[in-house]
Formats: structure tokens, C-alpha cells, sequence
């Protein structure tokens, strides 16, 4: 059985078992992923996210990343979801935002539970694991991301199941009631809606509420479909022309880390702009042009920009500015802060949004070829007109994918974006010690140690 097997890993591994590159990617998911949320803490989506779980409160077991709030270990989850995903730049992992929908609950019951930073680690390392390999599991025909971020509750569950330690039968009870707890698929209604939802492609908030519920549920003795991934009517036909290929779930656990292939980003918007904007910078700072100097900017890029969503040039909100394909562009040609490229002045400005007019997209022609020879491909194409010359440079790969290595955000750099994106919130002195515990987070005894240093 499925779930027999997924079970006795989870329970099963232990922190020593983990490959030590797995571990590493595991803290800087962590450092990132906290490194957004106290960023995420300057725009409406996050400050209502927090809003809402101080009026929720509860008992206080668990923080309130940034604020330092103490609630409720289901309200604090759901803030912490909400913050890491509002500014879109957090981690990727197949099937795409894994991170927002899988780390809350593990680090609010990490915290509730006194976990040590090896729990956590571990736990973190797992909730991703299992999403990812769903992910791939799980597709549908025609659009790969519509089965997929909904399937992260139950990769979530395995997460803090396994931090609150969950014997396997337990766990069993936890992941079939995770299953049933899925969301809608509702990331394709994303790309079409416009203007763009705060809840954006799926509700991190209150799926990292239900990851809490199944394994509190689960512990308390409360049951679920322990059959839920076997036999003929599994939990797949919950999902309309879901495509179904267990192998992909449960093959080589402990052996092959889908884990590993996380991505990072260095810029506050959605990441099939980012070959283009790395190309876009590189011309412009090697060329020395200012926002005057451009007549013109194309782009060729990923055919996926085809959507409503992304053509959108009315930006009223920092989720329009994140999806826009022409607003990171004018905001990238008047060097703005990657800290202001959301702030309300921002979005108004009428040079930003004069140059926006200047920018226009279209499908890269060798774009799918390329594809097919390299998934991980993010080809583009940057035409900028400008002093009476057209400068040209095309990008493979966008800068945070892990591979190619040279593509790849080192710990350096995402210390540094780390820095940047918690300068507005948090004094220095308690930037250098979070770094620190973060990098070192397997020495860490108590997880609320660390819940200490992210918070003013």
C-alpha cells in the first residue's frame, strides 16, 4: 500500500539519515522563506493576514513571524502563511509555491511543542519532499500547476506530523484526513481573474490551518481514509481530469531528493519575468541607460505570459504589480529598491507607470524546442531601444535556479536578501543572530529561541 510505505518514511527518518546537502536546503529554505514573510509585512495581504490572527488569537503557543505576536498555533500558521507568499518571492519546488503552503503549521507546532531546530529541519525536509513528489504524481491535462499547490495540505501534514512525532498509525489518520481537507485546484481561475485576488493561486493561510487540524485531529485519535491513495477511487478523482501515476510518489524516498531542485528569487514578481529581468539589468547598468534614454523595450519570453493576469497594465495592488509583465520592467529601469517595488507610491507613480507603455512582450520562437531539451529552461530574449542602438542579450536560465550551478543563489547571497528584506522591520543586532541561528539552526535546542530573533 501507498500510504503504508509514505508512512514508514516519514515516521521512520531520522535527522542523521538526511544527505548533508539536503540539510543545507533545508535551512535556506527556512532563512528565505522567514526572510519574505517579515518583507510581506509592509503590503495589505500581510497586514490583514495579521490582523485576522490576532483577532483569532487562541492560547499563546506560537508566533506571529515579524510582529512577535503570540497566538494560537492555528492562527499563527495562517498569518505566517499569508506573509510568506504576499510579496511573491519566495522559494519554488514542483509543482510551483510549495514553501508558503508547508511551512507555517511546521513551525508553529515546532514552536508550540519545543521542538529542537534538528525537528524542525527534518520536518521542513519532508513537507517539501512529499508536495513535490505529489506534485509530480498529481498532473492534469494541459496546464501542470492545476493539480498541484491544493496537494501541498497533505505534504504540509506530513511536515508537523512528523515535529509533533506521530506514530505511523496516527500519521496514517493525519495524511487521509489532509487529502480531504484539500483545497479546490483553483490556480488556473488565477491566471484569468482580473484585477488579481489577494488569495492569489491558492489559500496558504488556511491550508497551513488545515495541515494543523489533520495532525492535531490525528493525534487526539480522530480517523481518516487511511485507503485514501490506493485502490480504484482514490483521492485523484477528487480532481477532474487528474492524471494519476503513484510511482513518481513513492519511488527512491531517502534515495532521490526532489528537495534539492528549489529555486529561489531575487525579484518580488512572478518568476517568468526574471530571465527577462536579468537580461533587462545587465543592459542597462553595462550600457549606462536611464529610463529617458529608452524608446522601447521587448521582450521574448515564456508563451505562458498569454494569460489575462500578466497583460494587465491597470496596477492598483502589489498582487497586480507582482504579475504584471511591464510593471518590474519599469520599475527595474528606475533602479527602485527591490524593498519599494510594491509600495503603494510605487505603483502610482506616473513614471512608472508612463514607462510601462514602453514595454511589450511576445513567445520567444525557439522557446518550446528549448523547453523539451531542458525543463528548467527560462529562455528570453531583451531588445532595448535606446541612444539610436538596439541592445540585445538573451538569458538560458534565470538567476536562483538551481541548476546550472552558476545559476544558483549561493548562502551569500541569500544572507543578503535576507538582510534587505527584514531591514525595514527588525534591528540589526537581531538580523546578525536570526542569520546565525538560521545557518546553525541544528544547534538550535528550541525552536522558540529562534521564534525570539525573527520579531521586532
Amino acid at each position: 500500500m501507498i500510504m503504508q510505505k509514505l508512512v514508514d518514511f516519514i515516521v521512520d527518518i531520522r535527522h542523521e539519515d538526511l544527505p548533508p546537502l539536503v540539510v543545507q536546503e533545508s535551512k535556506r529554505v527556512l532563512l528565505d522563506s522567514i526572510g519574505v514573510a517579515i518583507a510581506g509585512l509592509a503590503i495589505d495581504k500581510g497586514k490583514y493576514a495579521v490582523e485576522l490572527a490576532r483577532r483569532l488569537g487562541g492560547p499563546a503557543e506560537s508566533t506571529i513571524v515579524g510582529v512577535g505576536d503570540k497566538v494560537s498555533c492555528t492562527s499563527a500558521a495562517f498569518a505566517n502563511g499569508e506573509l510568506i507568499n504576499a510579496l511573491d518571492m519566495d522559494a519554488l519546488l514542483i509543482p510551483s509555491h510549495v514553501s508558503p503552503y508547508v511551512i507555517p503549521a511546521t513551525l508553529a507546532l515546532a514552536e508550540s511543542a519545543g521542538a529542537s531546530g534538528k525537528d524542525l529541519i527534518i520536518a521542513n525536509v519532508l513537507a517539501h519532499e512529499l508536495s513535490a513528489r505529489l506534485g509530480r504524481a498529481i498532473t492534469s491535462v494541459g496546464y501542470a500547476t492545476l493539480y498541484g499547490l491544493n496537494l501541498c495540505v497533505i505534504g504540509g501534514a506530513a511536515g508537523a506530523g512528523k515535529v509533533v512525532k506521530l506514530d505511523k498509525e496516527k500519521m496514517a489518520h493525519a495524511l487521509g484526513l489532509a487529502c480531504y481537507m484539500a483545497p479546490s485546484p483553483v490556480s488556473m481561475r488565477f491566471s484569468y481573474a482580473l484585477p488579481p485576488s489577494m488569495v492569489k493561486y491558492a489559500p496558504a493561510g488556511s491550508m497551513a490551518q488545515a495541515e494543523i487540524l489533520a495532525v492535531l485531529l490525528a493525534e487526539m485519535g480522530y480517523t481518516g481514509d487511511k485507503g485514501v491513495f490506493d485502490g480504484e477511487h482514490g483521492f485523484w478523482e477528487f480532481m477532474p481530469q487528474a492524471q494519476w501515476d503513484p510511482q513518481r510518489l513513492s519511488d527512491k524516498l531517502g534515495d532521490r531528493w526532489s528537495f534539492l531542485a528549489t529555486h529561489y528569487k531575487p525579484y518580488p514578481c512572478c518568476r517568468l519575468m526574471h530571465s527577462g529581468l536579468d537580461g533587462f539589468i545587465k543592459i542597462i547598468e553595462e550600457n549606462n541607460l536611464h529610463p529617458e534614454d529608452i524608446e522601447q523595450v521587448k521582450v521574448f519570453s515564456n508563451p505562458g505570459f498569454d494569460f489575462p493576469v500578466f497583460r494587465n497594465r491597470e496596477i492598483t495592488t502589489s498582487i497586480g504589480a507582482q504579475f504584471s509583465t511591464a510593471y518590474p520592467f519599469a520599475a527595474a529601469a528606475y533602479r527602485v529598491g527591490l524593498g519599494n517595488w510594491q509600495d503603494t507610491q510605487t505603483i502610482n507613480d506616473p513614471k512608472i507607470i508612463e514607462f510601462m507603455g514602453k514595454v511589450n512582450f511576445a513567445p520567444h520562437p525557439e522557446f518550446e524546442a528549448k523547453f523539451r531539451e531542458n525543463p528548467r529552461t527560462d529562455l528570453s530574449l531583451v531588445e532595448v531601444v535606446a541612444k539610436g542602438q538596439t541592445f540585445r542579450q538573451e538569458t538560458m536560465f534565470a538567476k536562483g535556479t538551481h541548476s546550472p550551478p552558476q545559476f544558483r543563489l549561493s548562502d551569500d547571497e541569500l544572507v543578503a536578501k535576507f538582510r534587505s528584506n527584514t531591514s525595514r522591520a527588525l534591528p540589526q543586532g537581531k538580523v546578525d543572530k536570526a542569520v546565525e541561528s538560521l545557518l546553525h539552526l541544528d544547534e538550535v535546542p528550541n525552536v522558540a529561541e529562534l521564534m525570539e530573533l525573527v520579531t521586532i
